[in-house]
């Protein structure tokens, strides 16, 4: 299986919880609280772990509870590359489940501002490690600071190597990325209004993703499109994925499984539009589950499975 690096410049430390009910002016008695390092490039990772795959993230990580984020990773047996600063990792993501309305509330704070030595840090690395044929996820907000043309670098740095890149960011990348190619860009629904700016029910959505393909840096996209699936355009045509039927319990960390289930396929040779339809069913795999990217061997198979006679069987 092809070598996969993942980047997360804007890491967090998650902490998840569930409560009654939440309610103003009272203290809430949650359940234990379970801690994860997070951050979208390592949701991505510790997804494509458990499934086997040759994965390591790179990130940066400075003062204690940089050494805190990397305790937790050490924990799980996940590899890693971290970019020492000596900035302080500071950001804190709390994610509280209520029983009263099934509702999740999500309380995420800002990132560390790190350093240009820092930024160049990772490039470099990132440079030393990519070899051709590898894939590089680069995924998550970036910190306070930083200008969107770092994912302009990030691509720059890629294409040297000859690797693939895929992007799940959620920055204007048309603005940030107008010459620099990408192999693959992931926006959801909201990110992808924001770049043509009107609602997806207002376009011609092919017509909007063809033009978009053949003038812009992508060469292929994956349009999330939550239950109702996905829309795939690139290299390979324009295809609707349609998603199967699941029990929704939480679409925490629903956006960064169906990357993984996009790179798990690439990784294995899969073609385009198969890997596209791997990542609905890893999307629709994980909001069956509480947490961050909670996927599962037996049910992503299964939905696999389910999603390719959906969509390829007839």
């Amino acid at each position: 299986m092809t070598k996969v690096y993942t980047l997360t410049m804007n890491p967090a430390i998650d902490l998840n919880s569930t409560v009654d009910k939440v309610v103003a002016g009272k203290k809430l008695r949650c359940d234990e609280l379970r801690l994860e390092a997070g951050g979208g490039g390592v949701n991505v990772m510790r997804a494509l772990h458990r499934f086997g795959a040759d994965v390591c993230a790179i990130f940066p990580a400075g003062g204690q509870l940089g050494d805190f984020y990397l305790h937790l990773l050490e924990n799980e047996g996940l590899a890693c590359k971290p970019v020492q600063t000596e900035t302080e990792m500071k950001r804190l993501n709390t994610n509280v489940r209520s029983r009263s309305d099934d509702q999740q509330y999500r309380f995420c704070t800002p990132g560390s501002e790190f350093d240009e030595a820092t930024f160049q840090k990772a490039l470099n690395l990132i440079e030393e490690r990519l070899k051709p044929g590898n894939i590089l996820v680069h995924s998550g907000s970036l910190p306070p600071g930083l200008s969107p043309d770092f994912h302009a670098r990030v691509a720059d740095c890629v294409n040297r190597a000859e690797a693939t890149l895929i992007l799940d960011v959620p920055e204007n990348l048309l603005e940030a990325l107008s010459e620099s190619s990408v192999s693959w860009i992931t926006p959801n629904r909201k990110e992808f209004e924001a770049m043509v700016g009107r609602s997806v029910e207002d376009l011609d959505i092919e017509s909007e993703l063809k033009k978009m393909i053949d003038n812009s840096p992508f060469e292929n996209l994956l349009l999330t499109l939550g239950s109702e699936g996905a829309i795939y355009a690139g290299a390979e045509g324009y295809h609707r994925l349609k998603a199967p039927k699941v029990d929704k319990v939480s679409t925490v960390g629903a956006g960064d499984s169906a990357v993984a289930g996009l790179t798990l396929g690439l990784a294995g040779g899969l073609a385009h539009v198969e890997a596209a339809a791997q990542a609905v069913a890893a999307g629709a795999s994980a909001v069956q589950i509480p947490g961050i990217n909670r996927l599962e061997q037996d049910r992503f198979q299964a939905l696999t499975q389910k999603t390719r006679q959906i969509n390829f069987d007839h």
